[in-house]
């Protein structure tokens, strides 16, 4: 969009930009030309089109992100490819191998902070005290049922109670698994 400026019809006087500033928004809008406005035969103020201000400011944010790559750079605060991949790795492996029960979560996270107890949370849901004491104390799993149920009651996802049960049930059975082999 870097078209060149024509003397005779993108400079124009501030007096007679503000007598027509909508044709001349309008102009710039619909070819993308720049328009520079003058006051006393000197360059007050240059106009971009809404694309063309965008495209300029991806431009700068990608010099500014560059610019600091380099800082960082020189400071040494730079990982090499093997370092990253290092870190990655120790990462993932101090990840917890024995997930929370998604009921453990449930009591921790939810019942215990809000001062609910597990009979009022129980009728809450239409559960027995049971059923929910079970889950809780990972006796019991949580099913498709007990998903909605809980979502809905702690205005959170099902997705989030059936993943926490995969993901506990997966790691149960890889430590099944790795005492076998």
């Amino acid at each position: 969009m870097d078209k060149p400026l024509r003397v005779a019809e993108d400079i124009v006087a501030i007096g007679k930009f503000k007598a027509q500033a909508a044709t001349w928004l309008r102009r710039i809008t619909d070819t993308g030309q720049r328009v520079v406005i003058t006051q006393n035969g000197v360059a007050a103020g240059v106009l971009l089109a809404p694309a063309e201000f965008d495209r300029l400011r991806a431009r700068m944010r990608l010099l500014e992100d560059i610019a600091a790559g380099s800082s960082d750079f020189e400071a040494g605060r730079t990982l090499t490819t093997a370092q990253l991949r290092r870190q990655l790795i120790e990462a993932k492996m101090r990840q917890p191998t024995n997930p929370f029960h998604p009921g453990e979560m449930l009591l921790e996270e939810f019942l215990r902070p809000a001062g609910v107890t597990q009979t009022a949370f129980a009728e809450r849901l239409g559960w027995t005290r049971t059923r929910l004491n079970e889950l809780i104390k990972g006796k019991r799993g949580i099913t498709a049922d007990a998903a909605l149920d809980l979502a809905e009651a702690l205005d959170t996802s099902p997705k989030l109670w059936m993943n926490l049960q995969a993901s506990f049930d997966l790691a149960k059975a890889i430590e099944r698994r790795s005492r076998v082999a």
